[in-house]
């Protein structure tokens, strides 16, 4: 019994399919998607390739550089492993320096929580409510 299995494309970023000059080297990879109107009989497809766009990190939009700083922030609550030289203080400068519109006040309020974890108000269940929170690289925020 034979099975009519789709085709599967070619592979497109092999060093050896692409010369210097080709300008689909900026591509680091191509989105595809295929989709079908309810009652349609065929699906389309829809390809969008990704282009490497080096962006310096200041130039970045609000959004980027908030969301950021929220990863930052939950990352050395965590005591994730992979921390490097985070802080909270770092984190919490970079979400003041990028909370542009702010409607409902959520950017607010994660700004005014992580100065409240800075200035120990917020109490490190294993090291106490001491002031190195600004310089600590793994304090937990205590629930109590």
């Amino acid at each position: 019994m034979e099975i009519d299995l789709p085709s599967v494309d070619d592979l497109k970023y092999q060093r050896n399919q692409r010369s210097e000059g080709d300008p689909s080297n900026s591509e680091i990879m191509m989105v595809k998607l295929r989709y079908k109107k309810p009652d349609g009989q065929k699906s389309q497809l829809i390809e969008q390739p990704i282009l490497h766009m080096a962006t310096m990190f200041e130039n970045t939009s609000d959004n980027f550089r908030f969301s950021a700083a929220v990863a930052e922030f939950g990352m050395l609550l965590r005591q994730s492993k992979y921390t490097g030289d985070a802080t909270y203080s770092h984190a919490a400068a970079l979400a003041r320096g990028a909370k542009g519109e702010d409607s409902e006040g959520y950017r607010a309020e994660f700004i005014r929580f992580s100065d409240m974890v800075i200035h120990g108000i917020i109490h490190h269940p294993i090291h106490g409510s001491t002031n190195r929170h600004a310089c600590s690289r793994h304090p937990v925020i205590n629930p109590h």
